[in-house]
């Protein structure tokens, strides 16, 4: 941060702010119920139907790319770059994830209750997530990649039986996330043409230390976004809402630029204060001063009470909380970056969340009426 003792109180106090959203949420303490009792079938229901959709979504990629599978071998960074999505349900693969998220909680949830192995479902969960991985190599996707294979790390420990976790074991975990996130970033460099050590130590750097550098320059007034204000990075799912952008156009409703258009722009305004153009990210909370100002830390109070709500939810084995909380896990792991957490893929988990949860409502009425 060059040492600027302005960048460190805004960070400090941004942190601050979240956690005190945080603790809004610990009076709703939730009863850890038992979770609904829930068939195979109806643990198998929801998991086809999302892989037959993510199947629908890979198989128009293909047919409007040809190429993809053999450049994904030789040149990722074209696909990221070239390939035409149009028409290619882009949800289908985060949505997949968010549903085996919620069959491995039930699952888990269902052994320690009784034990019963389920393996003919486990091996389907395992069989969909491998589709889900598959889906967003073809794709180039780590930020589908990473917040998926996180959310079954996530889901594994906090429904493990044992309710005191040791420090040891916590940190454990911790050094595997990172490590785990270390080795994706490198790949995905890797495949983009970054092969020496060097090339790839820099774009680490790049992405994660550098961040709170322009954070720094951000806030000292050189560098500035054009779009800064309009709502795009505070609220940039309202730019395109998974399921009703066709039916509604709220970006234009709310006078929001197009999002990549926004995107874009970061590259020349970074380029201009002479640093390195390549690398934009200027961390969460930088977006967020940069759209919302001073406003940043009530913005950040209400995420931070969200995402209390979602770990109290998943803590009580409820859907909610097995969908969103793995990617607000993510998304705060992911600070030095963007502001993941609003992103479109927000309203796909919170879409999904609901339906299951309805899914699970039904099911369970149909249990008490038999």
């Amino acid at each position: 941060m060059f040492l600027d003792v302005r960048t460190f109180l805004f960070f400090a106090t941004c942190v601050a702010t979240f956690c005190c959203g945080v603790l809004l949420a610990k009076p709703c303490q939730p009863s850890i119920a038992p979770p609904p009792s829930l068939s195979n079938t109806a643990i198998m229901v929801p998991l086809l139907a999302a892989v037959v959709l993510n199947a629908v979504s890979l198989t128009v990629l293909f047919r409007n790319n040809p190429w993809m599978l053999t450049e994904w071998l030789t040149d990722s960074g074209r696909v990221k770059r070239d390939y035409d999505a149009t028409g290619g349900l882009s949800e289908a693969l985060p949505l997949l994830f968010a549903v085996c998220w919620w069959a491995h909680g039930r699952i888990l949830s269902r052994r320690q209750a009784t034990g019963e192995p389920a393996r003919l479902v486990r091996t389907s969960i395992f069989l969909a997530a491998a589709f889900a991985v598959f889906t967003a190599m073809m794709k180039a996707a780590r930020f589908d990649l990473i917040p998926g294979l996180l959310g079954f790390l996530i889901i594994s420990t906090t429904l493990s039986s044992s309710s005191r976790k040791s420090v040891g074991f916590l940190l454990r975990q911790g050094v595997f996330v990172l490590l785990a996130g270390a080795v994706t970033f490198s790949l995905f460099a890797f495949l983009r043409g970054q092969t020496g050590t060097l090339a790839i130590a820099e774009s680490a750097a790049g992405y994660t230390m550098a961040s709170y550098n322009r954070l720094s320059a951000l806030l000292n007034g050189d560098i500035y976004f054009p779009h800064a204000g309009s709502g795009i990075y505070a609220f940039n799912f309202v730019s395109h809402v998974p399921f009703f952008h066709n039916l509604i156009d709220f970006r234009d409703a709310f006078g929001m630029p197009d999002r990549v258009e926004a995107w874009m722009t970061e590259f020349a305004a970074i380029a201009s204060t002479g640093l390195d153009g390549r690398y934009i990210w200027v961390s969460a909370f930088g977006y967020f001063f940069a759209d919302l100002g001073l406003w940043t830390y009530p913005y950040l109070a209400a995420s931070g009470l969200l995402v209390g709500l979602s770990w109290k939810s998943i803590l009580a084995r409820r859907a909610f909380g097995l969908v969103l909380y793995p990617w607000a896990a993510f998304s705060i792991v992911l600070w030095f970056g963007s502001h993941f957490f609003v992103f479109p893929r927000l309203v796909t988990f919170l879409l999904a969340a609901m339906v299951l949860a309805a899914w699970e409502f039904v099911q369970g009425r149909r249990f008490v009426l038999q």
